[in-house]
């Protein structure tokens, strides 16, 4: 396999993620089939607020990043 996939998980409602500055919808996602390497991952809470995270993806491997929001 030439990509890898990432999920987007969030702890309390919703937010919409956006990988390497491209939206991605909105959080938790389906699989994203993205190429192997570093990314970030920018989540965009219902306020306007940010949270950013970096995950590495493998060809042919599922990673996960899960944001932590206060309730």
């Amino acid at each position: 396999a030439s990509t890898g996939r990432l999920f987007v998980w969030i702890n309390s409602g919703t937010c919409r993620a956006a990988v390497d500055g491209v939206d991605r919808g909105t959080v938790p996602t389906g699989a994203l089939e993205l190429a192997p390497g570093e990314h970030t991952v920018i989540c965009t809470l219902r306020d306007g607020s940010t949270k950013t995270a970096h995950a590495t993806v493998e060809a042919g491997k599922s990673t996960s990043v899960r944001f932590t929001v206060e309730r």
